[in-house]
């Protein structure tokens, strides 16, 4: 869900934004934000649209729903560990990284906007603590358990410096993936259009106009996530109040919504229209 919100300033629905996150998230490392790579926003007068449609490049790109076969990463991670001498069930090690609780997943990425704005805000500061928090019950935990202390160390060396390395490799091997990747490289030089194109320079003035009326001094929706996400980046650093950061960030997710829910409309037209002028000229 943090990648929700960047959807927002994008044009993009959240299906286009899974396209260009990683597939893992593996335990004991931190998830990185992946929201720095936003731009902004949609229309100023007529009715609100709740659904952003898909991209364009998703029908372009013949891009099919469903990831990658996970099958591929498992058996490939499997005859990695087994080559190093350990015989766990690969699959426990995806379902570890399934388990790490995150409160981007699940239900919270089907909330509407505003429901997901006031819980979780951006969705920045929250998938931080979340990422940093242990699992309960962690699926690989009875077989390093039964691993000496040199063994574990060993075992975890094998496991993210060659064997998850490799699996990743292997998936996006797989056919299907290139369209995947085609789209996150695409899409950044459309974005890059589209932040110039004077449409939407319009429309973060008029958003940032909105926002300046309630008090935020942000020129850009990226400006405001930017903000938040430097508030929790210094709790990680220097400690703090996390309930204190999350509900600021809340506040001003709430606000932002507000001015860009009148901004919906124009910001899919004027993504729809660079996108069908890009395609157009370099896939047609």
């Amino acid at each position: 869900m943090a990648c929700r919100e960047v959807g927002l300033e994008y044009g993009l629905p959240i299906r286009a934004l899974q396209l260009l996150i990683m597939r893992f998230a593996f335990p004991l490392v931190v998830v990185t934000m992946f929201l720095a790579s936003c731009a902004s926003s949609g229309p100023e007068v007529g009715e609100p649209v709740d659904k952003y449609p898909e991209s364009l490049l998703i029908e372009a790109l013949d891009i099919e729903d469903g990831d990658p076969l996970r099958s591929v990463a498992v058996t490939v991670a499997g005859e990695c560990l087994r080559e190093e001498g350990f015989s766990i069930d690969p699959h426990l090690i995806f379902e570890s990284s399934a388990r790490r609780p995150v409160a981007i997943s699940g239900a919270a990425r089907d909330l509407p906007d505003d429901e997901f704005a006031e819980q979780y805000g951006f969705g920045i500061a929250q998938s931080v603590l979340d990422s940093m928090t242990e699992l309960v019950e962690d699926p690989m935990k009875e077989y390093t358990d039964s691993l000496s202390v040199g063994e574990v160390e060993a075992f975890r060396s094998a496991l993210y410096d060659r064997c998850l390395p490799e699996a990743i490799a292997a998936e996006q091997a797989e056919e299907g993936t290139q369209a995947q990747a085609l789209f996150g490289e695409y899409s950044h030089e459309i974005q890059l259009i589209i932040d110039a194109d004077p449409e939407q320079v319009d429309i973060l003035r008029r958003w940032s106009s909105c926002m300046a009326e309630k008090g935020y001094q942000y020129r850009t929706m990226r400006d405001a996530r930017t903000a938040a996400r430097d508030r929790i980046d210094g709790w990680v650093r220097a400690g703090g109040d996390a309930d204190a950061i999350v509900a600021q960030e809340i506040r001003e997710a709430v606000d932002s919504l507000a001015c860009e829910a009148l901004l919906r409309t124009d910001l899919i037209k004027v993504r729809e229209r660079v996108e069908a002028e890009w395609i157009s000229a370099n896939l047609d």
